[in-house]
């Protein structure tokens, strides 16, 4: 009963949504001439050799990626990186559930190659 307790715990504190996280600051913004597509398609399957585990949801101008890692059993999005057609060019903005960015050279490995 204990470990139940913990787990619930735990997830309680870890856990956060994709609505939870879309209201957070953005850590960093780019923008691109591919298609919503193409740079969804790209970042899936970057963070997929990475090991993390992407869904993707569907917004009224573009796609949300929600990466998730699990966490005592359950997942919890830690990240979601949101992908909007805004006309002329594409926006691509990383919220996370952690207070700072990656380093410029994380993003730059996973961002720069799918924009």
């Amino acid at each position: 009963m204990r470990e139940v307790i913990l787990a619930a715990a735990m997830v309680g504190l870890t856990s956060c949504t994709t609505a939870a996280i879309a209201d957070r600051s953005p850590l960093v913004s780019f923008t691109s001439q591919r298609s919503v597509a193409e740079i969804a398609t790209c970042l899936s399957t970057a963070l997929n050799k990475r090991r993390a585990a992407v869904r993707t949801e569907q917004s009224p101008t573009g796609v949300i990626l929600a990466i998730s890692v699990p966490v005592a059993g359950f997942s919890s999005v830690l990240d979601t990186i949101s992908i909007d057609d805004t006309g002329n060019e594409r926006r691509v903005v990383l919220r996370s559930k952690a207070a700072k960015a990656p380093s410029e050279d994380r993003l730059n490995q996973l961002f720069h190659p799918c924009l």
